[in-house]
């Protein structure tokens, strides 16, 4: 196997990364084949690279099931980044808090990502 089960030890179940992590993973999934990817993702404060050698990461969407959440307040990472980011995977589900820059711990996020997860275990 290629990608990132050979080089990281796999298989893994999914990936969850925060903003620069979040940005890696995206590029990451666009270079792995489909015999590597894990099941999921769920990146936090994510955004697409800016850098002009990163340009090839964005050239096709990403059909791994993913979830993105990020705050209207976040002052490191715009909206508008985070939003982008999810124009690059097919029917990405995505969840808006009113918070900064971190991992939300509100009842509201923490029950959308336990439902994002459960939709992602076998029938």
């Amino acid at each position: 196997s290629s990608g990132i089960n050979a080089e990281y030890g796999g298989p893994y179940d999914g990936i969850l990364a925060f903003s620069q992590g979040a940005c890696f993973a995206s590029m990451l999934l666009s270079m792995s084949d489909l015999a590597s990817q894990p099941s999921f993702v769920i990146l936090f404060c994510g955004f697409k690279s800016s850098i002009t050698k990163h340009e090839q990461f964005y050239t096709s969407e990403v059909d791994v099931p993913s979830l993105h959440v990020y705050g209207s307040g976040d002052n490191v990472i715009p909206l508008e980044m985070s939003e982008k980011l999810t124009t690059y995977f097919k029917n990405p589900v995505t969840l808006k808090h009113e918070g900064g820059h971190f991992v939300p711990t509100s009842a509201e996020v923490r029950n959308k990502c336990k439902e994002f997860l459960k939709s992602q275990l076998p029938s």
